[in-house]
């Protein structure tokens, strides 16, 4: 969500404070000015024990489809860092880690730290030998991996659009369609009008992008009309004050706002990372 636009939330409850909004503007001009960004985002406040991570994402200049480049930091320091790589064997250990976060990114997980002398790169080899190569460093398995892993995972379920609001250009790159005039309140009030922002997951979908030549099909993005256990999105229109809410009740805390008849619209998550554990018996 564009932080100009953060106040559009203000029904949900949740906002960043004066000194949050300015810090984090700051810190996304300048990631956006060092890495050539097309543009960057506020995606959301994880919440923690010590200090909450406000996490922002940013598009290259260009993308075949929604390309995302995450970055976060936390409400002691608003300077942006990159996700670290998840490689397989910690994306598994984050599968098996489900509690809250500690708000220390640097925080060593699993007790790691027992075999840090083990794991560290030797001064030098002990015959002397001169070229012998060197055992390389064992990349420590800390916080800042489990924030990655929730918020990819999250943001793959929770990141949507309306439907329109992105065209595949001729060149196969996803760009916002100029001529999107926003959503009237009758589509606004149908879940087949809000498409997730990610690579399709349907294969009929997926062909579409991969077809050669220009796109006209506006619908080569999932629609959360067909997210399983059906319901698991909440939609309110209201028409006096010319907006749709949409929040998620698999990721309390998700919520997304639309401007009707208007390009404007913008989501942000605002919680402690944790799934709805009661949703089925909501539904």
């Amino acid at each position: 969500m564009d932080l100009r636009h953060l106040d559009d939330l203000a029904v949900s409850g949740f906002t960043l404070s004066v000194e949050e909004r300015a810090g984090l503007e700051s810190g996304m001009r300048k990631r956006q000015l060092e890495e050539g960004l097309a543009s960057i985002r506020f995606w959301g406040r994880i919440t923690a024990a010590e200090a909450d991570y406000l996490v922002a994402y940013g598009f290259p200049p260009s993308a075949e489809y929604p390309k995302k480049q995450f970055y976060f930091c936390t409400t002691k320091s608003f300077e942006l860092q990159a996700f670290p790589d998840l490689t397989d064997e910690f994306s598994g250990k984050c599968d098996k880690l489900t509690g809250t976060l500690r708000g220390d990114p640097g925080l060593v997980v699993g007790g790691d730290d027992e075999e840090e002398e083990e794991e560290e790169e030797p001064e030098e080899e002990e015959d002397g030998e001169e070229g012998a190569p060197r055992r390389p460093k064992k990349v420590k398995f800390i916080e800042a991996h489990r924030l990655a892993h929730r918020v990819l995972a999250m943001d793959s379920d929770l990141s949507i659009v309306p439907r329109g609001a992105f065209v595949i250009t001729p060149t196969h790159y996803l760009a916002p369609n100029p001529s999107f005039a926003g959503l009237s309140a009758t589509e606004a009030a149908s879940a087949a009008s809000y498409l997730h922002f990610r690579r399709p997951v349907a294969e009929e979908r997926r062909s579409v992008l991969d077809r050669e030549g220009a796109l006209r099909d506006v619908d080569f993005l999932d629609p959360v009309s067909e997210d399983e256990p059906s319901g698991v999105w909440s939609i309110r229109v209201d028409e006096g004050e010319g907006t749709a809410l949409v929040r998620s009740l698999r990721w309390p805390g998700y919520f997304f706002v639309h401007r009707l008849g208007t390009q404007s619209f913008g989501g942000a998550y605002f919680g402690n990372g944790l799934p709805n554990r009661d949703l089925a018996f909501m539904l």
